[in-house]
Parts: C-alpha cells; sequence; structure tokens
C-alpha cells in the first residue's frame, strides 16, 4: 500500500511539473512589443541581418542603435542596453570616436531610466573625454549638466555642483542662453540639497531673471485655446514653482522646458516613427521572406505546446492505468 502510494505521489509531481512549465512557457511568449514596433523591431532585425551577412558594418552599427531606440521608447531597457553595445563595439573596432561618445551618451540615457545612475555616470565621463579630445565643446557642456544629474541621484552633491559650475562655464562662453538658465537652474537645486540656502536662492533669483518669457505674457497667454501648446504648459508649471517657492522642483521644471540634450538629436519617439518607412524601402523584397519565418515561429510554438500537453496527457493516462492494477492486486491480496 505504501509503494502504491508512493508511486503515484512520484506520477502526479512529474503531471504538475510539466503542466507548470507548460503554462510558463505560453507566459514567457506572451511578453512582447506593442504591435506596431513589434513589426518595426523584425526589419530591423532582417536589415542588421542583411547588412551582416554583406559586411557593411557601418549599416549594421547603426541599425543596431536604432533597434536599441525602438526598445528603449517601450521601456525594454535591457535589450535596448544590449543593442546599443552592439553598436559600440563595432564603432569601438572602428576607432570611430564620435560615434562612440553619442552611443555612451545613449546607453548613459537608457541605464539612467533604469534606475543605475552610477552605470550611466560612467559612460557620461567615457563620452566627456572623448568629446573632449575631439574639441566637441557644446557636448561636453550637455554631458556635464548630465552628469550632475546623475551625480544629484547618488547624492553626490560636491560633484554635482563642480560638473554644474563647469557647464555654465562654457555656456556662458559660448553665450547659449537655454543652457546658461538651465545650468542656473540645477545649481539652485543642488544648493539647496547640500544645505546652502543663500546659494540656492541666489541661482533661483538668477534662473528667473534670466526667462525670456515675461509674467504679463505668461498671465496673457495661459487661457487662450489658441495658444494651449507646451510652451503654456512650460509656463504654467514655472509659474506655480516661482510663486509657491517650491525650490526643490527646479529640476523637474528644467526636464520639462528642456528639448532632449546631449548627443541625442532624435527622441524615440520620432526615431521610431520615422524607422518604419526607412526600413520597408530597404526590404521590399523581403516580406514574403518575414512571413515565411514568423509562420515557422508560430508552428514551431504550437508544434512545442503540443508536444508537451501530449507527454502531459500521455503520462497521467499511464498514471491512471498503474493505478488501476496496483489496485485490482491490492484487492487480490487481500
Amino acid at each position: 500500500m505504501l509503494n502504491l502510494k508512493m508511486l503515484l505521489h512520484k506520477q502526479s509531481g512529474i503531471f504538475a511539473l510539466i503542466l507548470v512549465f507548460s503554462v510558463s512557457s505560453v507566459f514567457a511568449f506572451g511578453q512582447k512589443l506593442p504591435e506596431k514596433d513589434s513589426l518595426i523591431a523584425e526589419k530591423l532585425i532582417s536589415v542588421i541581418d542583411h547588412y551582416t551577412k554583406n559586411g557593411n558594418i557601418v549599416g549594421t552599427a547603426q541599425y543596431h542603435e536604432k533597434l536599441a531606440v525602438t526598445y528603449w521608447k517601450n521601456s525594454f531597457y535591457i535589450k535596448a542596453e544590449h543593442h546599443y553595445l552592439q553598436a559600440l563595439n563595432i564603432y569601438v573596432k572602428n576607432d570611430n570616436d564620435k560615434a562612440i561618445a553619442s552611443v555612451c551618451v545613449n546607453i548613459a540615457h537608457v541605464l539612467s531610466d533604469n534606475d543605475r545612475p552610477q552605470d550611466a555616470l560612467n559612460y557620461l565621463t567615457r563620452a566627456e573625454t572623448l568629446c573632449k579630445k575631439l574639441g566637441m565643446e557644446d557636448q561636453v557642456l550637455d554631458i556635464q549638466k548630465d552628469k550632475a544629474i546623475q551625480l544629484k541621484a547618488l547624492k553626490n552633491y560636491p560633484d554635482a555642483t563642480q560638473n554644474a559650475l563647469s557647464a555654465l562655464q562654457i555656456a556662458e562662453k559660448v553665450k547659449d542662453k537655454q543652457n546658461i538658465r538651465e545650468c542656473y537652474g540645477i545649481l539652485a537645486e543642488l544648493y539647496k540639497l547640500a544645505g546652502n540656502d543663500a546659494k540656492s536662492l541666489e541661482y533661483y533669483d538668477k534662473f528667473w531673471a534670466t526667462s525670456e518669457i515675461s509674467k504679463d505674457t505668461r498671465n496673457s497667454t495661459r487661457n487662450d485655446p489658441k495658444n494651449n501648446t507646451r510652451t503654456n504648459t512650460k509656463t504654467e508649471t514655472a509659474e506655480r514653482v516661482h510663486n509657491s517657492d517650491e525650490h526643490k522642483n527646479v529640476i523637474e521644471y528644467i526636464e520639462i522646458i528642456s528639448e532632449k540634450d546631449s548627443l541625442i538629436t532624435e527622441t524615440p519617439e520620432s526615431i521610431a516613427d520615422t524607422t518604419t518607412k526607412v526600413v520597408e524601402d530597404e526590404l521590399k523584397n523581403n516580406d514574403d521572406l518575414l512571413h515565411e519565418k514568423k509562420l515557422k515561429r508560430r508552428k514551431a510554438l504550437i508544434f512545442a505546446l503540443t508536444f508537451l500537453v501530449t507527454i502531459a496527457t500521455v503520462t497521467f493516462v499511464i498514471s491512471q492505468k498503474k493505478h488501476s492494477r496496483n489496485k485490482k492486486r491490492y484487492k487480490k491480496t487481500n
């Protein structure tokens, strides 16, 4: 009787294990990009394969970057980082310092979005070194602002302040009013966090003194439906922060009014939207091949699931038969 129970327990365990594996397999396949971006990713991967086979190294790297953006846009940070690193490796092998710097900044932004400020800081430092070497002063300015924000996340306020001051020095040198104002805002926040309220208020006042939009203009356009644009949203946010004396919100305000800085010339959304047409032009003769591959993957998935369910069913039937036979034997012996 004890052996019978042990046998049934063992068979049930195997059956349960197979069912759990089957269900987990289905859920694993369910994690995917939205349909539109999934199609973009498929085509980008095909372009990468095409360029790789034909030895187009530059094209391969560029499309790894585009694929990274597609994943980044959808918060698939690990995959985005992976494809940026693929591009980075190619640029490193070809000693393309400008491209290396650009990719390093993009990786830093992905890492920042994924709450990894220290890793982001490492890539920004690498990009900064290359940009200084290449004499790209405007890019150094943007990178130093980014470094200040990452160092703020790490609560390293002295180094963050030093980077913000360095960025401000460059901005003042090239008379970049937008960046001067943003540096004032970043410094106001950093000094506030460091407990230096006097310095914080000094830079906060400088920030508002350099604002290009007067308070009268803000009041006159705020409620005009014709002017209900992103600029007015920024203005309302600015006025709310100013009037409530919430110095701690300066960084958030800066992020609202700033265009995507550093070496990114397009946002993930704009790149993803424009990528579709570019990819379709390059793959206009490969649609049938893509469709065939998709069908093969579906058939493989269906076959795998059918196989697993079949094994589970057979195992269950066998265990039931064994149970029935053992039950009959037990009755005969008694």
